[in-house]
């Protein structure tokens, strides 16, 4: 995983120097915030010599959420020009994801990580300070929501013996589904990564998720 996603990041964002100014997306903002909280978790596991704990919250964040979701989710605005402001705030976060997972994956896999920063043209990346790394809780739930939205689109293709990449018609969700407004942008990399024509809130749905093929 770390390796597949390394060259990935490799691909669509070596020539960028990250910023966390640049980082303005929502959905980016999450997993920036989601990576602050692992950082401290992990390092005050690790000062309490608890190496287990330090390594399964690293691996919990880095495959489920930056791997699995985050990635798929950030994936066309990385490639996407024409958007300038989430494009390049889709390649900082990249970046800055990653540089900070191999670190937090140094004490684990030191032989992977070592060949990993020798063959990048970035620093090899110090142990992160999680004060330096930005929070942004107030769109925290929001994105929380988000990915039960993504969960509920794969378990219906899943179901239905749809592939993953096979295109939807159309997704309505319920108002009364959602704890809060849900942000375009959110709304709009959901509909680009899982390949649905139109994402629309409905007022007086009855069910939480209605999915036409």
């Amino acid at each position: 995983k770390l390796y597949n996603a390394y060259k990935f990041v490799q691909l669509v964002a070596s020539n960028i120097k990250p910023s966390f100014e640049a980082i303005t997306s929502p959905l980016d903002q999450w997993i920036v915030t989601r990576l602050s909280k692992i950082v401290e978790i992990s390092t005050k596991a690790y000062e309490e010599c608890d190496y287990n704990a330090g390594q399964g919250v690293v691996e919990e964040f880095f495959i489920k959420q930056f791997c699995d979701n985050y990635i798929e989710l950030s994936k066309h605005r990385a490639y996407n020009e024409e958007d300038m402001q989430g494009h390049k705030s889709a390649l900082s976060t990249l970046q800055i994801v990653l540089q900070t997972a191999i670190a937090l994956f140094s004490p684990i896999i030191p032989h992977v990580t070592h060949y990993v920063s020798s063959n990048s043209e970035t620093e090899s990346p110090k142990w992160p300070l999680y004060e330096e790394i930005p929070r942004y809780e107030a769109i925290e739930q929001m994105c929380e929501e988000a990915m039960r939205i993504v969960h509920e689109i794969r378990r219906y293709k899943s179901e239905n013996c749809i592939a993953m990449n096979h295109p939807l018609n159309r997704l309505s969700i319920s108002s009364r589904a959602l704890q809060q407004d849900m942000h375009p942008q959110i709304l709009e990399d959901i509909r680009n990564a899982l390949k649905i024509g139109k994402i629309t809130i409905e007022q007086d749905q009855g069910e939480d998720f209605i999915i036409q093929q």
